[in-house]
């Protein structure tokens, strides 16, 4: 298990000299029925180039004392250690939850150590696939160029975010698993061709989803060398009412050649919150040569 180590200057009987600086936090990883290995130097000359293994010295291992490498308590300047568990929590989402076979998804996950604070740099994130065909499915790291097809390991970067590609040959729903420590959040990708819309997710329910957006989902056929002229999104209400409508033109990225998303926030037109029910979405295609493709697609809301 990973934990975070606050270091702090003592003195002699070991209570902590507040008159100094601590050190940063660091990770180092173990439990409390083995040592926790690393090192740590103090700036300005305070346990100045320690090299310590940290030794549990109570048997919760929450308070932990430094010695040096001769095995010693006591160091030129005596430092004393507060461990606190690792990672708190995962974020972890797809760019695009729902790709046709063999493209790519990226995901993107964060490690925090508190509400605030990521794991940094260098900290091991696992991405495997517990659910799903197997055989097919590829994972990889795009820093690096490693892949696996069931299981692979990235280290974060200096913002605690690590990512991945992710893409499979079958159209089906796989599951992936996202671990840092012994936190884990679980995200379902679907591969399939685009023939309809698509609404992800769907139902969407804010005790799960929180505040992601709704994905629409659709595929722009290439003609010539452009697609679209004009793209239309409308959320009717189950009376029929409009509650919502966007149009993209020409210029925008939503009327290019393949697959497209738009994201919706589910408000109406106004900003306001849209309630709890059945709604319809219909996605208007003008594509350059002047022919119309419409898709409806009927989504659930839940509050």
């Amino acid at each position: 298990m990973p934990y975070k180590v606050n270091v702090h200057v003592v003195d002699t009987v070991w209570n902590t000299v507040t008159n100094y600086p601590t050190g940063d936090s660091v990770l180092v990883t173990g439990g409390p029925a083995e040592p926790l290995g690393g090192f740590y130097a103090v700036e300005g000359g305070i346990a100045k180039d320690v090299e310590a293994t940290f030794v549990i010295a109570d048997a919760d291992g929450k308070d932990i004392y430094a010695v040096n490498k001769a095995g010693n308590l006591t160091t030129e300047y005596p430092t004393k250690v507060f461990v606190d568990e690792g990672v708190l929590f995962i974020e972890a989402s797809f760019d695009k939850p729902i790709v046709p076979s063999n493209v790519s998804a990226t995901l993107t996950a964060m490690a925090y150590l508190d509400s605030a604070t990521t794991v940094g740099a260098g900290f091991p994130i696992t991405v495997e696939l517990v659910d799903g065909p197997a055989g097919g499915l590829y994972i990889k790291n795009p820093l690096k160029g490693d892949s696996s097809d069931t299981k692979l390991t990235i280290e974060t970067i200096s913002t605690g975010e690590a990512t991945a590609k992710v893409w499979a040959e079958a159209e089906s729903t796989y599951t992936i698993r996202v671990t840092a420590g012994d936190q884990s959040q679980d995200l379902d990708l679907t591969v399939q061709e685009l023939k309809k819309l698509l609404v992800a997710p769907n139902p969407y329910k804010y005790s799960v989803h929180g505040d992601i957006p709704i994905n629409f989902i659709y595929k722009v056929e290439q003609i010539g060398q452009g697609g679209a002229s004009e793209v239309v999104l409308l959320i009717a209400d189950p009376f029929g009412n409009i509650v919502y409508r966007v149009t993209y033109d020409l210029s925008a990225p939503q009327t290019d050649p393949g697959q497209q998303t738009i994201l919706w926030n589910r408000t109406n037109s106004k900003g306001n919150r849209i309630a709890s029910g059945m709604y319809q979405a219909v996605l208007k295609i003008t594509l350059i040569n002047g022919e119309t493709k419409v898709l409806k697609k009927n989504f659930m809301v839940i509050w």
